[in-house]
């Protein structure tokens, strides 16, 4: 199961992440469904659940960070130092000016949403990758005419459902949608649409592009592996990148939404595939998968559990960031939609990136595995070999042995011959 691991947030030193996660799981299911009442008089919504949970998330992260504390093992005294130095940090902003501090919060949003994205997308296709190469390896040892026809429906249904969920999808968002911001920097207009249009493209692009590379090094490279896996890689790659674009054309300067993409049925389906992928991210950074992101040099610095807690404050910020960017305008554009668009032009290289490693080291992988199948043929023959060695061996000294009896029999014989004449 790949949230098998959240077992663990039941033990009693990962409860405090287990209160923040579900805190966060309520704050995502109120503002997805924009759910809203009162309670002796106050109004409880996303935003005022997020408020106090982006504090303690900031908090913590900046214990776990500039404390090098251990965020399962916290005491009184390092929450302390972690709320003054909190406190001073907001201090510096405020002397700053509230222009600096709005600029500031900005940037660290769109860090944050930088980061989200980065973050789950490698945790989420790294699964997928290696689902699938698990998957291709029990159709792999199957019957020959079996094994055939199942890895190639894994490959090109994949890549098919992938390429037509990215035409259905980018038909429907950029076909009946239609967005006027324009982003100004400097003496430079840039049509943001124009730049929402070419995603689809691209993912198609690479699509074709990786199932190309793929198809290439299997004809051309020498004894290179078929990448069956890469049709489920390719398959939830699609279903992400269409996420990201529904959820673009659901918020920002965006008329017209199609009535398919606006309706309750699609923001249930997102919450569900937006809640898998943070789980199993979860899951995978209390498991032992974390090494994937923790090998990475921009986060020595910090230890697991201050991964897990930038992981929830990025996920607070990035469902945060609705509100708080939404009458925000950076050249002349809405930020929330330009936070859109980041999002997209963030997912492709990731995409490009994990699905060429992928390619790689499945390759390597397989010629590893030939090469230990190779020697264990080698060992078995030798092993035979040795077998039959020792059975021959066994047989000629059988046959000695018979005569060398059959020898003495003759003796025997002869001498008793000798003796009557005697």
């Amino acid at each position: 199961m790949p949230i098998s691991d959240l077992k663990k947030l039941a033990e009693k030193e990962n409860r405090k992440f287990l209160v923040l996660i579900l805190w966060l799981i309520v704050g995502v299911t109120f503002v997805t469904f924009n759910i809203e009442f009162q309670i002796f008089g106050l109004v409880l919504n996303g935003f005022v659940l997020f408020m106090p949970l982006l504090i303690i998330c900031i908090v913590l992260f900046l214990i776990a960070f500039f404390l090098q504390a251990d965020i399962k093992e916290l005491n009184r005294a390092t929450i302390g130092k972690g709320v003054v130095l909190t406190f001073i940090f907001a201090l510096i902003f405020w002397f700053l000016g509230t222009e600096i501090f709005e600029i500031i919060g900005l940037v660290s949003f769109i860090v944050s949403f930088i980061s989200y994205i980065f973050i789950t997308s490698i945790f989420s296709m790294y699964y997928i990758y290696t689902y699938g190469i698990k998957l291709d390896e029990k159709f792999y040892k199957m019957p020959a005419p079996l094994a055939f026809v199942a890895r190639w429906f894994i490959f090109l249904a994949g890549i098919v459902i992938g390429l037509g969920i990215i035409i259905f999808i980018g038909q429907i968002s950029i076909g009946q949608s239609h967005i006027t911001a324009i982003l100004r920097i400097g003496g430079y207009e840039f049509k943001v649409h124009d730049f929402v249009s070419l995603v689809p493209t691209i993912i198609i692009g690479t699509i074709i592009g990786l199932t190309a590379i793929s198809l290439l090094a299997l004809i051309f490279g020498d004894n290179h592996a078929f990448n069956a896996w890469l049709g489920l890689f390719i398959l939830f790659s699609s279903i992400y990148g269409a996420v990201l674009m529904v959820n673009a054309f659901l918020g920002g300067q965006v008329a017209n939404v199609s009535p398919l993409l606006d309706n309750p049925i699609t923001y249930v389906i997102l919450f569900i595939f937006d809640l898998f992928v943070i789980l199993y991210t979860i899951s995978a950074l209390i498991g032992s998968k974390a090494e994937v992101i923790l090998d990475l040099k921009i986060f020595k610095p910090i230890k697991p559990d201050g991964i897990l807690i930038f992981l929830i404050l990025c996920k607070v910020a990035y469902t945060f960031g609705g509100y708080y960017l939404a009458d925000s305008v950076f050249g002349g554009t809405n930020a929330d939609l330009l936070k859109n668009v980041l999002v997209f032009w963030l997912f492709i290289p990731l995409m490009i990136i994990m699905g060429l490693v992928g390619i790689l080291q499945y390759g390597k992988i397989k010629r590893e595995r030939k090469t230990e199948k190779y020697f264990k043929k080698k060992q078995k023959r030798e092993q035979k070999d040795k077998e039959k060695r020792a059975k021959e061996q066994e047989k000629d000294r059988q046959q000695r042995i018979k005569e060398r009896e059959k020898e003495e029999r003759i003796k025997e014989k002869e001498e008793k011959k000798r003796k009557k004449k005697e």
